[in-house]
C-alpha cells in the first residue's frame, strides 16, 4: 500500500533550530505579506467543524480557536474534540525567503505529528501542503492537505496518505466554518 519506515525525531531535521532562530529580533524585522494577510483574514477567531470518524464512520463535530501569533506571521489553531477537549494544535505560516506557505500540526496525545509546505491557487480557492507524518507507532508516511474555500461558506479540508503508487489516498475530511463567515 504505502511505505511506512522508521520514526525519526523531526528535531534531527532543524525544527529545533528553527524554532530556537525566531527571536524577538528577527520577528520585529519580519513585515506581514499578503500571504500572511490571507491567512488573518480568512481564519482568525473561532471556528467549528463537522467530519466523519475515519475508524466508526459516525458523524462527529468540534470548535476551535485560531489566533495570529509572533507579530500576525503565523497562525495558531487549537482543535476542540467533540466534548470540547483539545486534540490538536497547528501553526501555519508563510517562509516568505521560500515562496511556500508551511503547516505544522502536534495531534493530541501524541497521535501524530505533521509539517510540510504548499502553495495557494487564489483563482481556484484551493491551498495545499505536502510533507512528512510522524505517527504514534514510530512511522511515517507523506502526506497531503488540500484546503478548498466552498462556495456557500466553509472550507473543505481533505487530509490524503500516499498510496504508494504515486498517488494520494484519501483518509479524512472535515468542514470548517469560521465565525466571521456564520450566518
Amino acid at each position: 500500500m504505502f511505505k511506512s519506515t522508521p520514526f525519526r525525531s523531526p528535531l534531527r531535521h532543524g525544527l529545533a533550530a528553527c524554532v530556537l532562530a525566531v527571536s524577538a529580533s528577527s520577528l520585529a524585522a519580519a513585515q506581514a505579506t499578503p500571504e500572511h494577510l490571507w491567512l488573518k483574514e480568512n481564519f482568525d477567531g473561532g471556528f467549528s467543524w463537522e467530519a466523519t470518524d475515519p475508524q466508526s464512520g459516525e458523524a462527529m463535530s468540534g470548535r476551535g480557536e485560531c489566533e495570529m501569533v509572533f507579530g500576525d506571521l503565523y497562525l495558531r489553531c487549537v482543535h476542540l474534540s467533540p466534548a470540547g477537549e483539545p486534540m490538536g494544535v497547528g501553526v501555519s505560516g508563510y517562509n516568505t525567503a521560500a515562496g511556500l506557505y508551511e503547516w505544522s500540526f502536534y495531534g493530541g496525545g501524541g497521535t501524530a505529528i505533521s509539517h510540510g509546505r504548499g502553495e495557494r491557487d487564489a483563482a481556484a480557492n484551493l491551498s495545499w501542503i505536502e510533507g512528512e507524518q510522524y505517527l504514534a507507532d514510530g512511522s511515517q508516511i507523506a502526506f497531503r492537505t488540500e484546503t478548498r474555500k466552498l462556495e456557500t461558506r466553509g472550507w473543505r479540508y481533505t487530509h490524503f496518505f500516499a498510496d504508494g503508487d504515486g498517488g494520494w489516498m484519501p483518509v479524512y475530511e472535515a468542514v470548517f466554518v469560521y465565525d466571521s463567515e456564520a450566518e
